[in-house]
């Protein structure tokens, strides 16, 4: 079994593992756009949190994409039955 396909069987096949990979979601999400409101402020003295809220959006939509991706990609390696 190749890493990708044990990702697949970990947060898809049992059962709860959908959701752990929504929490997952929801925590990379919500925690790169606090992360960058935080960083930028911290090193810029950016004055828009909203727009420093949507970057942070943006990245982690982006973080979130390639997660559920590396675990959906383990699928293509299971033989149709």
């Amino acid at each position: 079994m190749n890493p990708l396909q044990g990702l697949y069987t970990f947060f898809i096949t049992r059962p709860g593992g959908k959701i752990l990979l929504l929490v997952i979601n929801v925590i990379a999400l919500a925690g790169t756009m606090v992360l960058t409101a935080y960083l930028r402020q911290t090193f810029y003295g950016s004055l828009d949190l909203g727009i420093d809220l949507l970057t942070g959006f943006f990245m982690g939509f982006t973080l979130l994409i390639s997660i559920n991706a590396l675990v959906y990609i383990g699928s293509l390696s299971e033989k149709p039955s």
